[in-house]
């Protein structure tokens, strides 16, 4: 062999053997204890070592190093070198060429110099650096050390591969696009620049990578995993794995396990998996950014940090916290019971399924509660909030709201800001604090609440408790049997359909009875009571107020203060004049369903009785205007038939405490009225017990169509008067009534 240098500190032989491994000579070193030390420095070497220490080193050419048993030192030099270390804590440097090292057993270092090198580390706790070029390196059992790229390399780029076999390995790869895989046990992999992918394996490993588009695998185990700048891809796999994003837009699941997942700055997509994770858009110390962050967590109990930026946020199963943080942010809980927020921005929250808190935050939110029994908070800002199914509390906070129960018996309250309200079906309490608020019962037995300011409130279906508060409120009824309370300031109420119970509190308030028999108290101020269709009660109060019988057998009692008291022709279509006693005299009808019973109370009271025309519909017909009004005058002119037309009776009405000596007055007014009097002593005592006033209507055409009809009877307790104290009209009442609609009745 050309150029070769030996020695050794014991007896040497040097024997020629057949040629190895392709190469034409071989040289082999050996003797008892023996440590070689050979420098080949020229040509295709083969240099097999001794058991002992041993130093080879190949120089120039394509070199063959065997180092046998012992710690031995191989250096390939220039070209493709294969160094085989054997057993012991070797060293092997391939330097420049496209080297092939193998460590064998032992803690042995490798070191690949430049040129696309290929590294095994063998068993034991290996050292290995690939060094420049893009090599292939292999860690064995055992701890090791792995480097794609060795120190100096700062502008190479060369792709490695690393297996890092079994053992807690360390692995670096570097510049370059490198695929690291730690395998078994706890491993440190980081990638380094480039677009890597670094699989950590069994085991609990930390993998991490640095500038570049990086995929990065935990695999099983409980493992830590730092995406670097780049858009990455981080995979948790099994185990209670730890991610982080870093900057870039990247994608990080944390598969089975409860995990721990960032995605720090920029847009991320984030997924927790199975188990119970926790989920952050952003990292610490990105307060100034804004990345739009998708996060899915999976199923666990997760919590979920949206960060700034408009997110995408499903805590998916089980029971999640999940926080938006700043900006537009669209926030869904999923199955479970759920604790949803957001800060700032307009932001959409859903519940789903499970007994969910949302909290809006600022900004003006959608908010919805969906299954479950559900609390909803707006905070400030006009929020739209919907509780849906389930007994749910929904809070608007500050602003004007908009706020729906939906199914169940829910709460609503909306604070601050002039607020909307349905309760929705259930039986539903609204209550709408400060604001000028629009409160719907809706379906179910509901309370509602105006509270300051002017208020509007309709119970709609069902028994409702309506209470307007303070300010001049408006209370509808609808349906059923409510109870309507103005509270203070002018209130307009108004019963509809059932037996309704209305008080109007403080102020001048106007109250209109519908259909039912409904009970009605003025309380103090001037107040107006209609009692409206059915049996009603009416009570003034204090102050000057004034009571509409209207259909049905009224009762209403002014209270103190100078009221007015109005009873309507409610008793239908009067007799007619034939109806007469043996003696010549009339006959007075007594109307069973139309009998008012009036008080005045103290004061200077007036009581009115009014009757009102009425005609067939055939005569209203041909009567009513191009504009639907109706043309009385032409009506009084159809005189032919004793039904055409006709002044609507009173019934049997009675007044309780008719004083004129107070300043009472009695009016009685309709078309062709006539009115008597009969001073009764009804029970023979020779005093007067009451004044009956006897009503027909009287027509100077004997044939006319409404001559001597009577009209009702009015019974009036209290002081005596004549006819010369109350006042009668006869003039026409056809400008009570303008449209057809309103008479046809």
């Amino acid at each position: 062999m050309s150029g070769l240098t030996t020695s050794s500190d014991s007896n040497l032989l040097d024997q020629f053997v057949s040629p190895l491994f392709g190469f034409s000579e071989t040289e082999t070193f050996a003797g008892p204890n023996g440590k070689a030390k050979v420098s080949a420095t020229g040509g295709n070497d083969v240099v097999l070592g001794t058991p002992g220490d041993d130093s080879l080193t190949g120089e120039g050419g394509n070199d063959t190093l065997v180092g046998d048993a012992g710690n031995d030192i191989l250096i390939g030099g220039e070209g493709l070198d294969l160094a085989m270390g054997g057993f012991g804590n070797d060293f092997l440097s391939g330097d420049a060429g496209d080297d092939l090292l193998l460590g064998d057993d032992g803690n042995d270092t490798l070191d690949g110099g430049t040129g696309a090198d290929t590294l095994d580390g063998g068993q034991g706790d290996d050292m290995i650096n690939g060094g420049a070029g893009s090599d292939n390196l292999s860690g064995g059992a055992g701890a090791d050390f792995l480097s794609g790229d060795g120190p100096g390399t700062a502008t190479s780029f060369g792709h490695d591969t690393i297996m890092a076999g079994a053992g807690n390995d360390t692995i670096w790869g570097g510049m370059g696009d490198d695929i690291l895989n730690g395998e078994a046990d706890d491993d440190k992999v980081d990638g380094g620049d480039g677009d890597d992918q670094v699989f950590g394996g069994d085991g609990n490993d930390t993998l991490s990578a640095g500038a570049g588009n990086d995929y990065l695998s935990g695999d099983a185990g409980m493992d830590t995993l730092w995406g670097g700048d780049g858009n990455d891809v981080l995979s948790g796999g099994l185990g209670n794995d730890a991610l982080y994003g870093g900057a870039g837009t990247d994608t990080l699941d944390g598969g089975e396990g409860d995990d721990t997942i960032i995605g720090g700055a920029d847009s991320d997509n984030l997924s927790g998996g199975a188990g119970a994770d926790f989920l952050s858009g952003d990292g610490p110390g990105t307060a100034t950014s804004f990345g739009h962050d998708t996060i899915l967590a999976g199923a666990g109990n997760d919590t979920i940090w949206g960060g700034m930026g408009d997110d995408i946020l499903n805590g998916e199963a089980d029971d999640d916290v999940v926080d938006g943080g700043d900006g537009d942010d669209q926030v869904f809980g999923g199955d479970g019971n759920d604790t949803l927020s957001a800060g700032a921005g307009n932001d959409s929250l859903s519940g789903e399924a499970g007994n969910d808190t949302l909290w809006g935050g600022d900004g003006n939110d959608g908010l919805s509660g969906g299954l479950g029994d559900d609390a909803l908070y707006g905070g400030t800002g006009a929020d739209t909030m919907m509780g849906e199914e389930g007994h749910d509390f929904l809070n608007g906070g500050w602003g004007g709201d908009f706020l729906i129960g939906g199914g169940g018996n829910d709460t609503l309250h909306g604070n601050g800001g002039n607020d909307y309200f349905e309760g929705g079906w259930g039986n539903d309490l609204v209550e709408g604090h400060n604001g000028e608020d629009t409160l719907h019962g809706n379906e179910g037995h509901d309370t509602l609440i105006g509270g300051g300011d002017m208020d509007f409130l309709e119970g709609h279906d069902g028994n409702d408790l309506m209470n307007g508060g303070d300010g001049a409120d408006t209370l509808f009824g609808g349906a059923g049997d409510d109870v309507m309370l103005g509270g203070s300031g002018d209130n307009f109420l108004r019963g509809d359909e059932g037996m309704d119970s209305m008080v109007g509190g403080v102020g001048a308030d106007l109250m209109i009875g519908g259909s039912g028999n409904d009970t009605q108290s003025g309380n103090d101020g001037n107040d107006n009571l209609n009692g409206g269709v059915g049996d009603d009660l009416m009570i003034g109060g204090s102050g000057n107020d004034r009571t509409y019988g209207d259909f049905g057998n009224d009762t209403a009692d002014g209270g103190a203060g100078d009221d007015t008291l109005f009873s309507r022709s409610d008793g239908g279509q009067p007799v007619l004049d034939q109806v007469r006693r043996a003696n010549g005299e009339f006959q007075y009808i007594v109307y069973e369903d139309a009998n008012d019973v009036l008080t005045g109370g103290a004061g200077a009271d007036e009581f009115i009785f009014r009757l009102d025309m009425n005609a067939t519909a055939e005569v209203l017909a041909r009567n009513t205007n191009l504009d639907g009004t109706v043309d009385w005058m032409s009506i009084m002119m159809e005189n032919d038939n004793y039904h055409d037309h006709w002044v609507e009776a009173i019934g049997n009405d009675v007044i309780t405490d008719f004083t004129p000596s107070e300043g009472d007055t009695l009016v009685i007014s309709g078309h062709t009225v006539s009115v008597t009097l009969e001073q009764v002593d009804e029970d023979g005592d020779g005093a007067m017990d009451y004044t009956l006033l006897m009503l027909m209507s009287v027509q100077p055409m004997v044939n006319g169509a409404h001559h001597n009809d009577s009209l009702g009877t009015i019974r009036v307790y209290g002081e005596a008067f004549t006819l010369a104290d109350i006042l009668v009209d006869p003039s026409a009442m056809w400008d009570a009534y303008d449209s057809r609609e309103e008479f046809l009745l």
